[in-house]
C-alpha cells in the first residue's frame, strides 16, 4: 500500500496575498509510503520557491459617485474652493501613484490643481503642487484638490479625483456648487445747485 502525504501548496499561495513584494516563499512536498511486505519510506521533493510579486491598489476617501458625491461644498464664484482627501497605498509594496482632477458636466468649468498636503494643514501651499506621490505599503497621505470657480458662474458641477498606478486607478467623484458674487454698486445722491433766485416780496 502506498500512502501520499502531501502539503496544501494553495496555503504558500494564500500567504503570498499578505507578504511583502519580493518575498520569498520556501515550499516543498513530501510522500510518505508503506510497503505490503513491511516498511516505510519518505520521499521530499525539490524546494520549490515562490516569489511575491508586487501589487498595486489604491484607496482614496472620502469615496464618491456621480450619483452620490463624496463630499459637497458651495463656493461664490471666483473664489477657490479646497476639497480635502486621503490616499492610501493598499497594496504589498511601494508605489508612485499618478494624481489627476477632472471636471465633468455642470453648469460650469472650474480650473483644478492637485496638492500633496505635506504638512498636513489643510490648506495648499506653495511647493505643495504635485502630480505624483510615492506612499510605502499601507502608509497614507492627505492629498488637496483645489477647484478655482470661474466668475459669475452658477449652478453646479461635479468634480474627479483620480489616482492612478499600474495595477489599476480609482476615482472620486465630488459636488462644488456655485452662485455669482453680488455686484457691489454705489449710490451717489448728486447734491442740488442752489439756484440763486428765492421768492420776491414786493413792499406793499
Amino acid at each position: 500500500m502506498l500512502r501520499l502525504c502531501l502539503p496544501l501548496c494553495c496555503a504558500a499561495a494564500c500567504l503570498a496575498g499578505a507578504a511583502p513584494a519580493g518575498t520569498v516563499i520556501q515550499n516543498q512536498a513530501s510522500a510518505q509510503f508503506s510497503l505490503p511486505g513491511g516498511g516505510a519510506g519518505l520521499v521530499n521533493s525539490e524546494p520549490a520557491q515562490l516569489l511575491v510579486n508586487a501589487v498595486c491598489r489604491v484607496q482614496v476617501t472620502p469615496d464618491g459617485t456621480p450619483q452620490a458625491p463624496g463630499q459637497r461644498l458651495t463656493v461664490r464664484a471666483g473664489e477657490p474652493a479646497t476639497l480635502r482627501y486621503e490616499l492610501s497605498n493598499a497594496g504589498n509594496g511601494p508605489a508612485t501613484f499618478t494624481l489627476s482632477a477632472q471636471a465633468l458636466d455642470g453648469a460650469f468649468t472650474p480650473n483644478l490643481t492637485t496638492f500633496v498636503d505635506a504638512n498636513g494643514d489643510g490648506q495648499p501651499q506653495p511647493g505643495e503642487q504635485a502630480e505624483q506621490l510615492t506612499l510605502g505599503a499601507g502608509a497614507s497621505a492627505a492629498v488637496l484638490l483645489v477647484a478655482v470657480v470661474p466668475a459669475g458662474a452658477s449652478g453646479a458641477a461635479l468634480v474627479n479625483l483620480t489616482a492612478q498606478c499600474p495595477g489599476g486607478l480609482r476615482t472620486t467623484t465630488t459636488s462644488l456648487s456655485s452662485w455669482p458674487r453680488p455686484h457691489r454698486t454705489s449710490n451717489f445722491a448728486r447734491p442740488s445747485a442752489p439756484s440763486g433766485c428765492g421768492p420776491v416780496t414786493r413792499p406793499a
